[in-house]
């Protein structure tokens, strides 16, 4: 049985397309899943040496997957920031609740 190359690739690209859709719904545990299963089909995908007439598109793909990466980073870095000042901000709120509450913190 012949080895559907463009059919594989293709689903290489949706894959990660799919991933990008998670990453800007902020779905960041189906989105790691994702990533695992896209490492894997990487992996077996380049396991073997790519044909050449497939090249220039698998060139053009991995060209493709590495913006949408790239904006997947940004969204994650994103998320992250955002998740550290709410974390900031209720670290405050728990002093400032402690302040009210316990009689062994000391007041101004």
């Amino acid at each position: 049985m012949q080895r559907d190359w463009q059919a594989e690739w293709q689903q290489l690209l949706d894959l990660t397309s799919r991933m990008l859709q998670r990453a800007r719904a902020g779905e960041w545990d189906e989105l790691s899943l994702m990533a695992g299963e896209r490492q894997h089909a990487l992996e077996h995908f380049f396991a073997e040496p790519v044909e050449a007439e497939y090249a220039a598109t698998v060139k053009d793909g991995i060209a493709t997957i590495s913006r949408i990466d790239d904006e997947i980073t940004a969204l994650t870095k994103s998320a992250q920031g955002t998740i550290a000042q709410e974390q900031d901000v209720l670290h405050k709120r728990q002093h400032a609740s402690r302040a009210y509450t316990d009689p062994q913190v000391h007041r101004s």
